[in-house]
């Protein structure tokens, strides 16, 4: 995210993640209570982005569509909340960075559960299941190395980068 922010004119931008609350799972993540609380304690805060899995779920785009929406009414003008589904999860997004075949990304990209058969194989492999974030920070830096082969690879990062740019742009 910080890379994308980078890309759309914004090197200096202050990229976190939500703590509190520690949202767990989709639902809650989706939940409009849980959205205003956030958009509330957070007045300062230009952007928000809700990344969740797809996990196989084609209604979910509908839903953050939804999401959006709902989410503009407790938003200050100078507000924005972007709302997205990683496909499948949002492991998949490092696994983009890496070089391979063009078969065994697409083989990637149709598995409904790519963490599990990709990603974590993936951790093993290079001994970073003790590393922070279970190898996500570290796989993610190098993904940011490699943002243009993710926005690629990757409908769902293209959109979001899209999106900040034209952002950044009317600002």
């Amino acid at each position: 995210i910080r890379r994308l922010m980078k890309d759309a004119g914004r090197p200096r931008a202050r990229v976190r993640v939500c703590m509190n609350p520690r949202l767990r799972g989709v639902q809650e993540a989706l939940d409009d209570e849980t959205i205003r609380d956030i958009i509330e304690s957070y007045p300062w805060v230009h952007v928000f982005l809700v990344v969740v899995d797809r996990d196989g779920k084609s209604s979910r785009a509908a839903q953050l569509a939804d999401v959006e929406t709902r989410a503009r009414k407790h938003l200050k003008k100078a507000q924005m909340l972007i709302a997205i589904a990683a496909v499948e999860e949002v492991e998949v997004w490092a696994l983009a960075s890496e070089r391979m075949p063009p078969k065994q990304w697409s083989e990637i990209r149709r598995d409904h559960h790519p963490k599990e058969a990709h990603f974590e194989p993936l951790v093993q492999r290079r001994g970073l299941r003790d590393s922070p974030g279970g190898g996500r920070r570290l796989l993610g830096h190098a993904a940011a190395r490699e943002i243009e082969r993710v926005k690629a690879r990757c409908s769902e990062v293209r959109e979001l980068a899209e999106r900040l740019r034209r952002l950044t742009e009317s600002e």
